[in-house]
């Protein structure tokens, strides 16, 4: 039933910022299939990383990316891309 009112559009829905947020086992099977690092210099570089972080790898992929951009490893541009 039309009241001659305009139809009120509600917001779109907002999801958790956490939930579009990529895990660096995700960004890293990405980076991988992307070819854009050799395996064995990602190997050395991911176990650099590990071992400033208690042995372990972050479960987040920004913070992976961003080492490797300040390694100079990957640029600004294709972290940007591979994070999208």
């Amino acid at each position: 039933m039309q009241t001659g009112r305009p139809a009120r559009l509600l917001p779109p829905l907002e999801l958790s910022p956490l939930l579009d947020r990529m895990t660096a086992n995700e960004f890293l099977d990405l980076l991988r299939r992307s070819q854009l690092v050799e395996e064995d210099q990602l190997t050395k570089f991911l176990g650099t990383v590990a071992a400033k972080n208690k042995h372990r790898l972050p479960a987040e992929a920004e913070p992976i990316a961003e080492a490797m951009i300040e390694a100079g490893i990957l640029t600004e541009w294709q972290s940007e891309k591979l994070l999208a």
